[in-house]
């Protein structure tokens, strides 16, 4: 038996993929939906910012009058990400630090101290992804040094708890700073990550050969491209 559809039925066909909600928070001139689907655009389905604008454009209803800009996505994003900067975390004695500065921004570094602890790690079969950790700590620096990563370890510290493991990919002033903290926390493990540990292991192997040189020199090339072209990707 065939059913047709009646004058206020539409087809599967005919209706939105992406529906909108019309509450809007105070001050803002989007629905909290729409906020919420471009801050997911960028995080979960990891698409640039000009492509959350182009997939409104796509799969919007015609309820939402009119497509946020891809500047309007960005700052929805950089408002989340202050957000998960400054919300309280749990004060804790098991925290596992995990410790990086290798994100350059021009002549400044990132700083940046992640947090997970035993049970997370545990819970998700020591398998972890963004919504595994939280951010501890992060600091836009000149210069790194092994006391100004001790002095960063020591504060997020006395806010959130002693870690239990500090885990990091023993870059020299990182490496040093840790060992500083440790000095005074004995009971914390410092562990060389094993992404790092096997990439220089595999380093030592590959390095004597011409096609490690050469395959050097193209990542130089490439990593001075991308740096041009990064512009076009937002």
């Amino acid at each position: 038996m065939v059913h047709s559809l009646s004058e206020n039925e539409t087809s599967v066909e005919d209706q939105p993929l992406l529906t909108i909600s019309l509450d809007r928070p105070r001050s803002h001139s989007y629905s909290l939906h729409t906020i919420s689907t471009g801050i997911k655009l960028i995080i979960n389905a990891l698409t640039s910012l000009r492509g959350a604008h182009q997939c409104f454009e796509l799969f919007s209803s015609d309820d939402l009058q009119k497509i946020p800009s891809y500047v309007s996505i960005q700052n929805w994003l950089l408002k989340f990400g202050l957000y998960e900067l400054r919300r309280n975390k749990s004060y804790r004695d098991e925290w596992i630090y995990i410790i990086d500065n290798s994100i350059s921004l021009g002549r400044k570094k990132c700083l940046i101290i992640l947090g997970t602890s035993i049970e997370n790690l545990k819970n998700c079969g020591y398998r972890l992804t963004h919504t595994s950790i939280e951010i501890l700590k992060l600091a836009i620096i000149e210069k790194c040094h092994g006391e100004l990563v001790d002095h960063y370890l020591e504060e997020v510290s006395k806010s959130y708890g002693e870690p239990y493991q500090i885990v990091s990919d023993h870059g020299s002033d990182i490496k040093k700073g840790i060992s500083l903290f440790c000095q005074r926390h004995d009971h914390t493990l410092s562990t060389y990550d094993v992404t790092h540990k096997m990439a220089n292991l595999l380093k030592d192997v590959l390095e004597a050969g011409n096609v490690w040189k050469t395959f050097q020199k193209q990542c130089a090339k490439t990593k001075i491209r991308s740096k041009h072209r990064i512009s076009l990707n937002l």
